[in-house]
């Protein structure tokens, strides 16, 4: 069970992810195997509406390419994060570009009432803590008539 990371180099066990985050080399070395994970997901999002903070990047270079392969599966629904850039109008340094994209815990703290998502003012950019900001988010813009599905 898991991946073998007994070749990983030290760029790989030092990789950002592991240096910001709880995440460790021996949980990746534990974790069941990824045709189990896809066959989870392929059950749990088929036919549903899903979204994201950034859209095309979790799911353009994640979800829809190998080894996930989920396009199709599910309905994409409106950007989290587009949605938020039109709430929090954060100037650009961009002539061609209005409002630059903020950070998920710069529209969280921004949008939400209190601390919906328990993470006591900080981000540790695990992906159920970034899904329970994002979730809250939404939630407060689509009670705000912000957020459209």
């Amino acid at each position: 069970m898991g991946y073998d990371v007994s070749e990983w180099d030290d760029r790989r066990k030092n990789a950002w992810i592991f240096e910001n985050t709880d995440l460790t080399v021996e949980m990746v070395a534990a974790a069941a195997p990824q045709p189990n994970v896809r066959t989870d997901l392929m059950r749990l999002l088929r036919g549903k509406k899903v979204t994201a903070y950034n859209v095309p990047f979790d799911l353009g270079k994640f979800l829809y390419r190998d080894p996930w392969r989920l396009r199709g599966a599910f309905r994409e629904c409106t950007d989290i994060m587009a949605a938020a850039t039109e709430v929090c109008k954060l100037p650009s340094q961009f002539y061609e570009v209005k409002y630059r994209f903020p950070k998920l815990d710069h529209a969280y703290s921004a949008i939400t009432e209190g601390d919906p998502a328990g993470i006591e003012g900080k981000q540790d950019h695990r992906a159920l803590s970034d899904a329970r900001m994002a979730s809250h988010l939404m939630i407060g813009m689509f009670r705000g008539g912000d957020y459209f599905p």
